[in-house]
């Protein structure tokens, strides 16, 4: 039988547990909205990165993207 502490407690570790994933999904989006096509500014933009550094913050955020998803499936599973 279980005690409403021990109820409490597992309540509380699956809500986290959402809570867990709800931000890796947002996080996962957000990273995904930064990489993906978006919409074309109206006036040409300066490049805030030279070259090689965009190509490894395309990288990066390739690699924590796919780290995420990772995460989120062990955490469902």
């Amino acid at each position: 039988m279980w005690v409403a502490s021990e109820i409490a407690v597992v309540t509380f570790q699956r809500l986290r547990g959402i809570n867990a994933v709800q931000s890796l999904n947002s996080l996962n989006d957000q990273i995904a909205s930064f990489m993906g096509p978006g919409p074309k500014p109206l006036e040409p933009e300066k490049h805030t990165f030279v070259p090689p550094e965009n190509e490894t913050l395309q990288k990066s955020m390739t690699l924590m993207r796919h780290l995420l998803v990772d995460a989120q499936v062990k955490e469902t599973a």
